[in-house]
């Protein structure tokens, strides 16, 4: 059964079939090339039938569309800069020879039919309008990102009420600088550490950490005061989409910073990062979203040393999808017309674009012209 895309609303990732009109969702302002938040217009059905679509798809893409559907691209032009003229009986003057000495990129749309070779589909945009003046300190934002991937919720003994104890390792023989900045972190956002937490007073208000050695670990203890600031923004070690969202562009390149410390890994093409929760994974992705980086999500399969199934996070330097290059280049991309019977749904926004994700991958697209437009 064809995966339904999902589409980015300020509540998370949703499939399109759940989103109603009136939920705010992210799309493309594509005079300026930057991301915004709209509100959705409406949610618009194909009738059953069997329709001819574009189904494009690679390593990194994964697209059903019309072949009417239409695309924001930016479309790569050279041209001699002189003006043509007219002869009096209309027809065009000779130019002669001229060189190509004007050339860059104009925002045009496309269809799913008629893209170009010239054309390239945004997968990442930076968001306009965001937030420039911090609701959190940098120090809890960093705390944040060690704590949803290096961090654990003590379980709280002989009561049935939640536990707000955390703790976050880290190895200081083998990461001395990450224990330096855990360290830090917590002294910034909750004082100078304490030898020990007080007895009778486990909420007195006063966030407190100490810290322990085991070993090869350094232990960061925090106390329930403390470990409440960071559960509530990221409880279950999820971060809130509520939170991610009042980041600056800043913060959130400080949170993706700790988190990749945490549990990342990569090269100078692209960054990975592996959690066993999806929604954590999801969140993580939604954050390189929104700080204007190409991010894709995909499953990964119990191996010989990881014997669980994880959800892997890979962030790109690219900004741009060139399909029909892509296509050209042998390595698997796939651009072909076909048959289709089952639903297609396309949320409608007022700029005439939306964040979609299928099959992990995510980019920028438009809705078809308007009955009569």
């Amino acid at each position: 059964m064809e995966e339904e895309p999902d589409i980015l609303t300020e509540d998370g990732w949703r499939s399109v079939q759940a989103v109603s009109p009136g939920q705010v969702v992210l799309t493309l302002n594509h005079e300026t090339g930057l991301a915004e938040w709209q509100p959705l217009l409406e949610l618009q059905a194909l009738p059953t039938g069997r329709h001819k679509v574009v189904r494009m798809r690679g390593r990194s893409h994964s697209s059903l569309t019309l072949l009417e559907h239409r695309w924001p691209v930016e479309r790569f032009y050279r041209r001699t800069g002189t003006t043509r003229q007219k002869n009096p009986d209309g027809t065009w003057k000779s130019a002669g020879r001229a060189s190509r000495t004007l050339q860059g990129r104009e925002r045009v749309w496309a269809t799913s039919e008629t893209l170009t070779y010239w054309d390239r589909i945004p997968i990442a945009a930076p968001l306009a309008n965001a937030p420039r003046t911090p609701t959190w300190s940098d120090a809890l934002v960093e705390l944040v990102g060690w704590f949803w991937t290096e961090g654990h919720i003590k379980p709280q003994s002989r009561s049935r009420l939640p536990s707000t104890g955390v703790a976050i390792y880290q190895s200081h023989r083998k990461n001395p600088e990450k224990v330096t900045r855990i360290r830090s972190a917590l002294h910034q956002a909750f004082g100078p550490p304490v030898e020990a937490f007080p007895r009778g007073h486990r909420r007195d208000g006063a966030p407190r950490w100490r810290e322990a050695i085991n070993r090869q670990l350094s232990e960061f203890h925090l106390s329930v005061d403390a470990g409440r600031v960071l559960i509530e923004l990221a409880p279950d070690r999820v971060p809130r989409m509520s939170f991610l969202r009042r980041l600056t562009k800043d913060q959130l390149d400080l949170f993706i910073d700790a988190s990749l410390m945490g549990d990342g890994h990569g090269n100078e093409a692209c960054v990975q990062l592996s959690q066993k929760n999806r929604a954590a994974a999801e969140a993580f992705q939604t954050a390189a979203v929104l700080a204007g980086y190409a991010a894709s999500l995909r499953a990964k399969q119990p191996t010989r040393t990881t014997s669980t199934p994880m959800w892997t996070v890979t962030i790109r330097k690219q900004a741009y999808l060139c399909p029909r290059p892509a296509a050209q280049s042998g390595r698997g991309f796939i651009i072909a017309q076909e048959l289709h019977e089952g639903a297609l749904w396309c949320p409608r926004t007022p700029n005439g674009t939306w964040l979609a994700r299928k099959d992990g991958h995510v980019y920028f697209t438009g809705a078809p012209p308007a009955p009569g437009g």
